[in-house]
């Protein structure tokens, strides 16, 4: 006799569409909480993969892209100021 054991389905397979649509978001606003943007917006890019229409994960990537390069331009200044003339 043989036997099998079976694993529950949530364990054997990876999270289907649904699933991911809903962890998604829940993840990128942790990270929105913990200031990091670059990981939110890697989730909300992970969202717009899933359902390219999401206009709500559209528009906060693309705030939070924004803020990411305003970050980084203030960075810039800093490092290297302009010259004045």
């Amino acid at each position: 006799m043989l036997v099998v054991a079976a694993l529950p389905a949530s364990r054997q397979s990876a999270p289907n569409r649904q699933q991911q649509l809903e962890s998604h978001p829940h993840q990128a606003q942790e990270y929105l909480k913990e200031n990091k943007l670059d990981l939110a917006a890697s989730e909300f890019g992970a969202i717009i993969a899933l359902d390219p229409k999401n206009v709500n994960a559209r528009g906060t990537l693309v705030a939070a892209v924004q803020f990411l390069l305003s970050m980084i331009m203030r960075e810039v200044a800093v490092i290297l100021p302009r010259s004045r003339v």
